[in-house]
């Protein structure tokens, strides 16, 4: 069957990082990924045209920013009625005074400083804007931010790969739409708990991690 409105997907997973420093995400996002794609683009169930379908597996800053640029351009080349975002990745927290804030983790974000890590990942006060800015009736954007265990704190470290406890609520002020945040969480035995929440209670899915040391 045909589409009945006018959609456009953008779907961006990373699971693989090559900095040792920064941990893969183990578990189905990978699967998770493609499932989505089959999904997406099946004509008898969500019927996204496959030409209005950006997916993005272990993707570089670059490619990430090449393929966000895109969507803007399709986007804006016609009316769409509905867009929806899917982000799966490490979002980190960086906490120094020139690059403060929470950044979404690319394949080849860098961990060696955290001048380096906040250039080579995309902030997500950034994408914010660039998604907010597209022109679309409907969107929907959902953020699957947490894979480890929550680091402890520490006032000798600016750099964390897990995300502010209100980064659901950043991102809905930000995009002014819909934000669904989704949290998966490896224990020790490497089952997966799995907890969503809506930007408006983010902060309750993280706050009942367990805590645990980042490498």
């Amino acid at each position: 069957r045909r589409s009945l409105c006018n959609q456009v997907a953008f779907v961006a997973t990373v699971a693989h990082f090559g900095s040792p420093r920064i941990p893969n995400i183990h578990g189905s996002v990978l699967t998770d990924h493609r499932r989505l794609r089959s999904a997406l683009v099946h004509p008898y169930l969500c019927a996204f045209p496959p030409d209005n379908c950006f997916f993005l597996e272990n993707c570089t800053f670059e490619s990430f920013v090449t393929a966000l640029s895109s969507l803007r351009r399709v986007v804006e080349s016609e009316a769409f009625s509905s867009l929806l975002v899917i982000v799966q990745t490490h979002v980190a927290k960086l906490t120094s005074r020139a690059d403060k804030g929470a950044y979404l983790l690319m394949a080849d974000s860098q961990w060696t400083s955290t001048r380096m890590a906040a250039k080579t990942s995309v902030k997500l006060d950034d994408f914010c804007a660039e998604l907010r800015d597209i022109k679309c009736e409907h969107k929907t954007v959902i953020l699957d931010v947490a894979h480890n265990l929550k680091p402890p704190d520490s006032i000798f470290r600016t750099r964390f790969v897990y995300p502010p406890p209100n980064v659901g609520e950043m991102a809905a002020k930000l995009l002014e739409c819909p934000v669904i945040l989704s949290a998966s969480v490896a224990g020790p035995s490497a089952t997966q708990q799995r907890g969503q929440s809506s930007s408006k209670d983010a902060g309750g899915s993280t706050d009942a991690e367990k805590k645990a040391e980042d490498r």
